[in-house]
């Protein structure tokens, strides 16, 4: 189960590679891969619903996986 998981978010990211995007995917995945497998196993290996399914458990999740949920401010220039 633990290879089909990865190979998932390996297939998903290739797109991205290069970009910032790759990097916060892959620090997504290092923060929430425990809670994944806790919480979302029969999910996994699809990406889009383990995210959903992360996002419905966001109270139960770990400290570093929750903040990987956390909205992104964006600061306007004046």
């Amino acid at each position: 189960m633990p290879g089909k998981f990865w190979f998932a978010l390996v297939v998903a990211s290739l797109p991205f590679c290069g970009s910032a995007f790759a990097d916060l995917h892959a620090d997504r995945q290092a923060a929430c891969q425990e809670d994944a497998y806790r919480l979302c196993s029969d999910a996994i290996p699809d990406e889009a619903q383990v995210q959903a399914c992360l996002e419905r458990q966001i109270k139960a999740l770990s400290p570093q996986c929750r903040a990987m949920f956390r909205p992104v401010r964006v600061r306007k220039n004046p």
